[in-house]
């Protein structure tokens, strides 16, 4: 799975009308050996949560730790919902995806496995970079204006 078949599954899902509006999502991404560059792997989501919500981000929070080579972001969008997302890039894991989708009227879920491509980086949000490593400096939220 790469970008854009993350992006088209999304859709189809969004497009059946099954849960309904999106409120929150989710998303758990595995990478061992640091296989990816975590921040631009993010930055690389943001587009695709972005379509899922319809809206732009207005705070980003991100926190790391380092030592176990994981990176926490949430997003908060102008309409309320919310984007979790855990990169995990260390240790002898096999890749995984694990996503939930959180609607008014109920949930997806995407799984995948050792065949994730998620490093074909798309448009990449530099601003969202610069917001990153600012909440990573600050320890705190900060805003998108």
């Amino acid at each position: 799975m790469n970008f854009a078949e993350l992006r088209l599954a999304l859709t189809r899902a969004l497009d059946s009308g099954h849960i309904g509006q999106p409120v929150a999502i989710r998303l758990h991404l595995r990478f061992g050996n640091g296989q990816v560059a975590a921040e631009q792997l993010l930055v690389g989501l943001a587009p695709i949560m972005a379509d899922v919500f319809g809206d732009s981000y207005q705070r980003v929070m991100a926190r790391s730790a380092e030592d176990r080579g994981q990176i926490n972001l949430l997003l908060e969008y102008e309409s309320g919902a919310t984007a979790l997302v855990t990169l995990v890039t260390l240790g002898e894991t096999m890749p995984c995806l694990h996503l939930v989708l959180i609607g008014n009227h109920g949930i997806i879920r995407l799984e995948g496995g050792p065949d994730i491509q998620l490093s074909d980086t798309q448009t990449a949000d530099s601003r969202l970079l610069g917001l990153i490593k600012e909440s990573l400096a600050c320890g705190a939220p900060v805003g998108a204006e």
